[in-house]
């Protein structure tokens, strides 16, 4: 007997690797205002799992002098105001981001090793699964199609109606959409975000270790199911 009915995947550092074409699109849009572009994948690692929005807040941040650790309370209840920056210079930034992203986001992306077939499997024992990310919609729809065709039930981005993770909204939209309670789904991601999330709709979470946190963040952030590979998933849902 499955533990639970649904699962719900984030995308970015949890079923896909698309740091660096991420990392590229920003580089491309601060460049595009005068701004630092040369940040390493390694860097933008950590300014993502808020979406865009943040991500491209706190590139400015830190541009500005901000530590990195700092900035990693940008987009959080708790972000420190000496940390602002210009929302309307975000929002141009953004503006050439999203459809440079959405035209360029299959160049250097791929599926993590193993993560097609643990859905397959899940979906093979009855378990309904979809993705929620923070990107755009049409990015989501795009990259389902081009890496995941047929195996997702439902798949959403950010649209405007709904607010992004780590609000409840898209999550128990799907869940609606999949005839799934909360209590039978489970959320997997990468991020605290990701935690929060799944913690806002009531669901429990299973946090991935080949994203953008490590396993040793994840710990310490309280995570009770850590994965170290696709099929501690399918063992967390099914072989319990």
């Amino acid at each position: 007997m499955n533990t639970y009915d649904g699962a719900i995947f984030d995308m970015d550092g949890t079923i896909l690797d698309t740091l660096v074409d991420l990392c590229n699109a920003v580089n491309y849009s601060m460049g595009k205002f005068g701004h630092k572009h040369d940040f390493s994948p390694e860097t933008m690692r950590h300014f993502f799992g808020s979406g865009a929005e943040v991500a491209i807040t706190r590139a400015l941040a830190v541009e500005a002098g901000a530590s990195s650790d700092d900035v990693m309370s940008i987009g959080t209840p708790e972000q420190n105001p000496d940390l602002s920056v210009d929302l309307r210079e975000v929002h141009q930034i953004q503006d050439v981001f999203d459809p440079y992203y959405t035209k360029n986001c299959t160049q250097n992306t791929a599926p993590f090793k193993g993560i097609s077939e643990v859905i397959q499997k899940l979906r093979a024992q009855g378990v309904k699964c979809a993705v929620v990310s923070n990107k755009t919609d049409g990015a989501v729809q795009k990259l389902v199609k081009d890496d995941f065709a047929g195996l997702f039930d439902a798949q959403m981005g950010v649209h405007k109606g709904l607010v992004r993770k780590p609000a409840p909204d898209m999550v128990l939209a799907v869940l609606k959409e999949l005839n799934v309670d909360p209590s039978h789904a489970v959320y997997i991601g990468d991020t605290e975000i990701d935690r929060q999330t799944a913690q806002n709709a009531g669901l429990d979470c299973i946090s991935v270790a080949w994203g953008f946190r490590s396993y040793d963040f994840l710990h310490n952030l309280g995570a009770s199911m850590i994965a170290r590979t696709p099929q501690d998933i399918y063992d967390f849902i099914c072989a319990r």
